[in-house]
């Protein structure tokens, strides 16, 4: 027989099929007379739907998206224009923070008269791994 140790995380049916519930670890065991086998089962965090930008200056601009359950934190991205691919711009731990006030990308402060473009996804830690979720959708915004 299957079982979850932890079932608002993963179930599992009589087949032995998991699914995921929501983010987060359960231990999978397969369990036939006196033998037993347990797997670990790691549901990683969902994308990140709704990031939106506020309170833009001529200088930085402020970003926010909904908190999700279970995580261990966010990593946010910018494109940088020089290198001309995504880079992380900041790692935040506290799952409850659910915005950043951009000032700079790779050490360039921001300016007016230009587009910016970013992203975030969440992430989950364990043992010493980091699993990660997909990118939100890109937010783009003109500081004007």
């Amino acid at each position: 027989t299957f079982s979850s140790s932890n079932k608002s995380i993963a179930t599992v049916n009589k087949k032995g099929e998991v699914t995921g519930v929501k983010t987060g670890i359960s231990t999978v065991t397969l369990k036939v007379g006196e033998s037993s086998a347990k797997n670990n089962v790691i549901v990683r965090p969902q994308k990140i739907d709704n990031i939106a930008s506020y309170d833009i200056t001529k200088n930085t601009i402020k970003l926010k998206w909904d908190a999700l359950e279970g995580v261990d934190g966010y990593k946010i991205y910018a494109y940088d224009k020089k290198l001309k691919q995504y880079i992380r711009i900041k790692t935040i731990s506290d799952p409850s923070v659910t915005a950043y006030k951009v000032k700079n990308i790779s050490g360039r402060k921001l300016s007016s008269k230009t587009q910016y473009s970013f992203k975030v996804r969440a992430f989950i830690k364990y043992e010493n791994q980091t699993y990660y979720g997909k990118y939100s959708s890109i937010k783009v915004e003109t500081i004007k």
